[in-house]
């Protein structure tokens, strides 16, 4: 082979190689999330009202796509306890299915899009929010953020005071014989029809005790006593209140008696 045929083809083979390579392999970046202008990893939103979310993408070249989607998770509602707060025993359940999608087309380096949510009155608890952004090259940047839904219409279950006090990871720990008691109030200004407080091991109930016709705001928890447990293993308890339109709460706590 002759030194300029041997030149040609080093020099074709350069150019294919060059164009094949992705002349963009640096994925976007999802700058920040807020939810009604509150910047956080964990969101919170009011039920029954518009909401906002805001989401910053950048990326090195062009932008092409950004989603968002809500879903709804299963379960009750989990959150890692801030700085100085006490481990989250009795944690609320999930009510309701708001699963959402939004796909808007976006372009340039730098873009901020706005989602407004009309939260619906009839959720609470835990969603996650997915976020996805693409650029023209298809590179793709996906991330979640835990969303907490507050509905004010439903009973308010505070507890201030449970002994004996939760470990860190929110669970509570007994020895055969002992007890739990609880200090707090349960608050719906619409007032309250009942309380129920139950202990349950997997599907059987182990106790309960029922408080109706109480027709009142607030209600004091330290009406609940409860038995000492008699048997080793999980159990669940139960906190469910209801007022006079309905409206319902439920909150539960894992016990593990060893």
């Amino acid at each position: 082979m002759s030194r300029y045929n041997l030149l040609y083809l080093i020099v074709v083979s350069t150019i294919v190689l060059t164009s094949c390579k992705n002349p963009d392999e640096n994925s976007p970046v999802i700058e920040h999330v807020y939810m009604n202008t509150i910047p956080q990893d964990y969101l919170h939103g009011i039920a029954g009202m518009a909401n906002s979310a805001e989401v910053k993408v950048s990326d090195d070249k062009s932008l092409s796509q950004l989603r968002m989607k809500l879903i709804t998770q299963t379960g009750i509602h989990l959150h890692d306890p801030e700085p100085g707060e006490s481990a989250h025993a009795f944690l609320e359940y999930n009510q309701g299915v708001w699963d959402t999608l939004s796909i808007v087309n976006i372009d340039g380096n730098d873009y901020t899009q706005t989602f407004n949510l009309n939260i619906p009155d009839t959720i609470s608890g835990g969603w996650k929010m997915e976020i996805a952004v693409l650029d023209n090259n298809g590179n793709l940047k996906t991330e979640s953020r835990q969303l907490h839904i507050q509905n004010d219409r439903l009973p308010f279950i505070s507890i201030s005071e449970i002994t004996p006090a939760p470990q860190q990871d929110g669970q509570i720990s007994l020895a055969i014989g002992d007890s739990i008691s609880i200090a707090g109030f349960v608050i719906d200004p619409d007032s309250l029809d009942f309380v129920k407080v139950e202990i349950v091991k997997g599907s059987m109930l182990m106790w309960s005790q029922d408080f109706t016709a109480i027709n009142n705001w607030t209600f004091d928890l330290q009406q609940v006593v409860a038995p000492p447990f008699t048997s080793a293993g999980s159990y669940i308890y139960n906190i469910t209140a209801k007022d006079l339109n309905g409206w319902q709460q439920r909150v539960r706590a894992i016990v593990m008696v060893e």
